[in-house]
Parts: C-alpha cells; sequence; structure tokens
C-alpha cells in the first residue's frame, strides 16, 4: 500500500515540475514577444524622428 502511495506522490509531483517548467517556458516566450515588441516601437519612433 506505502509503495502504491509513493509512487502516486511520485508521479504528481513530476506533473506539478513539467507544469512549473511549461509556464516557465511561456513566460520567457511572452518576455522576449514583448521586447522584441518594444524594439520595433522604437525602432519606428527612430524612424518617424528621421
Amino acid at each position: 500500500m506505502a509503495v502504491a502511495e509513493g509512487e502516486i506522490l511520485h508521479g504528481a509531483l513530476a506533473m506539478i515540475a513539467m507544469d512549473a517548467r511549461e509556464m516557465d517556458a511561456r513566460e520567457m516566450d511572452a518576455r522576449e514577444m514583448d521586447a522584441r515588441e518594444m524594439d520595433a516601437r522604437e525602432m519606428d519612433a527612430h524612424e518617424m524622428d528621421a
């Protein structure tokens, strides 16, 4: 019984860890997209100034 409970707990922890990694990856993607957008806006502003 204890072995099965341990396996279930281990599986749940592995799933939580995968979710956390996925969320981190999505956050990184979002930050990169925001940075690219801001860079693009800055470039547009410089072009308009010129």
